[in-house]
């Protein structure tokens, strides 16, 4: 390992990222707050480092592409998932820390019905947020609890890999998308005839990959993977419509019968230091799969409100817990709440 990458990775050692941009003080991601970081290469150092971390094919798809996204690990540190990009002034990369096992449920304080959810055969699990609010962890947390406790075949698509799984009870067959398979599309086609009984998709970004997904679950496995929203109504909301008008019936009845449970998560900074997440918990039953069959998405919230006792919370009340507990500010809650005027009411 080069000298420097040693020196910077053990300053940056409790940060979550890493940010190396072209004409700009290197900085790190330190519970949500970019600091800078000492002693610093010089940028045409930098420039260097940057371009001694890749390969000749993964040098050849950056120039090609103009972005890229790796795997690294540094013997001694953690692995990170690094994206290269270019700007103006340069190369530029964002390294983000990957721990080195898998976390655990019990670690991230995870509710009682992510442990339950786990127990079932078949159906879709969709983790939402913003970038950075821990969705992979937790995704990761429970692919982890499964390896443990069951015997199944885990197919993980993956751009890149970001936690390795070792086997436990499970099998585990991790596929880097443009490396080990093509794409997303090619890769949950393959999945299913690859014996799955577990497949775990990286994003759910467009159509084509909400409908294999949707497939899959139906078909009888147990799917998780992540959507760009900010509640769990947005992440329904969404894959709706990405479907034309004539489509969409027939995509809330998939969804109604094969929606297990969709999470908005934040994380947000604790009093004292550290993050604590925060949760919005869809859990489907009866009444919201009639709302979803039935198109009537702007009731869902008040269902959730009235699912407490089946483990469901709207990301609000998530947030007035941990103030009353005294784990965040009041401040804090309303900058993490995509709703801030009802978390105030």
């Amino acid at each position: 390992m080069h000298e420097q990458w040693e020196q910077i990775l053990h300053e940056a050692k409790e940060a979550s990222d890493i940010h190396i941009v072209a004409g700009a003080p290197l900085c790190m991601r330190l519970e949500g707050a970019l600091q800078p970081i000492a002693n610093a290469p010089s940028e045409e150092q930098l420039q260097t480092m940057l371009r001694g971390l890749l390969d000749e094919s993964q040098a050849r798809a950056l120039e090609r592409n103009k972005e890229l996204d790796i795997s690294l690990a540094f013997e001694g540190f953690s692995r990170y998932r690094a994206h290269f990009y270019h700007t103006q002034n340069g190369l530029s990369a964002v390294l983000r820390v990957i721990p080195t096992n898998p976390p655990t449920l019990q670690a991230l304080c995870a509710p009682p019905l992510f442990f339950r959810i786990l127990r079932k055969r078949r159906g879709l699990i969709l983790f939402c947020g913003a970038t950075g609010s821990g969705k992979s962890s937790s995704i990761a947390a429970m692919l982890h609890q499964i390896n443990m406790e069951q015997s199944k075949h885990i197919i993980t698509i993956e751009d890149p890999i970001e936690f390795v799984h070792a086997p436990i009870r499970s099998h585990f067959s991790q596929r880097n998308l443009h490396s080990d398979t093509k794409n997303v599309r090619t890769a949950i086609r393959a999945a299913l005839r690859e014996d799955p009984d577990v497949i775990y998709i990286g994003e759910l970004r467009d159509k084509q990959s909400f409908e294999l997904a949707l497939n899959a679950a139906q078909s009888g496995h147990l799917v998780f993977s992540t959507v760009h929203a900010s509640s769990s109504v947005g992440a329904i909301s969404r894959i709706i419509g990405s479907f034309s008008g004539d489509e969409q019936p027939q995509v809330r009845a998939a969804l109604a019968e094969s929606l297990l449970l969709v999470v908005a998560q934040v994380l947000v900074p604790k009093i004292g230091g550290g993050r604590v997440a925060a949760f919005e918990i869809l859990h489907n039953n009866t009444a919201i799969a009639h709302l979803v069959r039935d198109n009537k998405l702007h009731q869902i919230e008040t269902q959730i409100a009235l699912g407490a006792g089946m483990g469901m919370v709207l990301l609000n009340d998530s947030l007035r817990r941990l103030v009353v507990g005294g784990q965040i500010t009041q401040e804090q809650a309303l900058e993490s709440s995509y709703n801030p005027e009802g978390l105030q009411a």
